[in-house]
């Protein structure tokens, strides 16, 4: 075989590893049920759970706890994933603007004890323009820690 051929089947078994590599670290959404189960397993990548802000009849946000004269990097809240389960939310940073207005809400982080503890909180706010026109990215906060 010459050089070359030899030079290209390496770069084709790095490109093919690169790829398979970065499958394994793709991330999924996940129930509270399984990211208590990842958790329990050692799981410490960050694990992405989806859900929603549950409310009372008035519509408003039930759980919510922000008190930035007491401690501005502390943010409470739960969360409904979307197999209904509600769960306590711990975000160690001051609450994001605009989070009452939240359709969905991704939290990124892991299970510790009773609660999941957010690195990142990711938002999907309502669309300012038209109904026919749909906005389908979230918004990132991470935590400065």
């Amino acid at each position: 075989m010459k050089r070359i051929h030899i030079f290209i089947l390496i770069v084709i078994a790095a490109a093919i590893g690169l790829i398979v590599s970065s499958m394994g670290s793709a991330s999924k959404y996940v129930s509270f049920d399984e990211a208590i189960a990842m958790s329990k397993k050692g799981n410490k990548k960050g694990i992405y759970v989806i859900g929603e802000l549950p409310k009372d009849a008035q519509g408003h946000i039930v759980g919510m706890e922000y008190n930035p004269s007491v401690n501005p990097n502390l943010f409470r809240f739960m969360l409904k994933d979307e197999k209904g389960k509600v769960m306590p939310v711990i975000y160690p940073d001051a609450k994001p603007q605009d989070f009452e207005r939240a359709e969905k809400v991704v939290v990124v982080g892991n299970v510790e004890g009773d609660a999941f503890h957010a690195k990142k909180i990711l938002m999907k706010c309502p669309s300012k323009y038209n109904d026919q026109q749909s906005q389908t990215g979230f918004t990132e906060v991470s935590a400065s820690n």
